[in-house]
């Protein structure tokens, strides 16, 4: 779908320089990495094998990636906060810390208290 609407008016001549997409063309055996936060397409052109992985780090944008889970993953957000709550207490406070200095409020299918409740525990 991307290719169908996207592709030809991001490669036009008047679309921003900075803008432009990266192309390229992998061989087999070749390996592309993708730098954290880049968005990307892939377009097999033939019949493929995938091996990817993503990385999450304490060290990238944590933050936005705590962020882009609570959107995407909610119930996952709420296992990976009482996981980093056991073993994390660090990053488990960049959660709260995140939540007080944006005002983000997460609802999830508990309801809005449950996890207020959750980022006060310490």
């Amino acid at each position: 779908v991307w290719f169908r609407d996207y592709y030809a008016r991001v490669t036009a001549k008047d679309w921003p320089e900075e803008w432009q997409p990266v192309e390229v063309l992998q061989s087999p055996g070749e390996t592309v990495f993708v730098p954290n936060g880049w968005p990307h397409v892939v377009l097999n052109l033939e019949l493929t094998v995938a091996v990817t992985h993503n990385y999450a780090s304490e060290f990238g944008p944590f933050e936005r990636m705590w962020k882009e889970v609570l959107v995407e993953e909610r119930k996952f957000a709420i296992d990976w906060y009482q996981g980093l709550m056991k073993h994390r207490k660090d990053l488990a406070e960049r959660v709260r810390n995140y939540h007080k200095q944006t005002g983000d409020e997460w609802l999830d299918e508990h309801g809005k208290e449950t996890w207020r409740a959750l980022l006060s525990v310490t």
